[in-house]
């Protein structure tokens, strides 16, 4: 074990790296004993999951979270793998917020771009401002009151 372990990056990634395990072992085993196969139904899941012992359960809880704990285990032994890596959660929490603030910058602009065409001084693009600065979004087709 090296010092990587005491830091705040190394957790985050061993946590994250235990939760998947643990999520990914539930659902399968879940699914396992349920007997359900990929070509499953949601109604057929519904009734599988009716019919499944409290013992069933519990053994599948048991075992993801045992595979949760090994996944620790195995982040402890090689920490340099997980420490300072950057959580993938972040990463893709980033990509979303870019992604939704160049959608916004895209609509504006294109709005933008229609009213300058048109030569309208009350079009969907002022509302769309107007509605960023109050938090409420204006009824379509109206300007908002000034």
């Amino acid at each position: 074990m090296s010092n990587d372990i005491f830091t705040r990056a190394f957790w985050k990634g061993a946590g994250e790296r235990a939760l998947k395990t643990v999520i990914q072992t539930g659902a399968a085993l879940g699914f396992a004993a349920l007997g359900i196969s990929q070509t499953a139904t949601g109604d057929q899941l519904l009734v599988a999951a009716q019919h499944m012992s409290g013992s069933a359960l519990l053994a599948v809880a048991e075992a993801a979270l045992l595979a949760g704990v090994m996944s620790v285990l195995t982040s402890l032994l090689n920490s340099s793998f997980v420490a300072g890596q950057g959580s993938s959660l972040e990463k893709a929490a980033a990509a979303a917020e870019k992604s939704l603030t160049t959608q916004h910058i895209a609509t504006l602009t294109a709005a933008a771009l229609a009213e300058k065409a048109t030569g309208a001084a009350d079009t969907p693009a002022q509302d769309a401002v107007a509605a960023d600065a109050t938090g409420a979004a204006p009824a379509p087709g109206t300007v908002p009151a000034e």
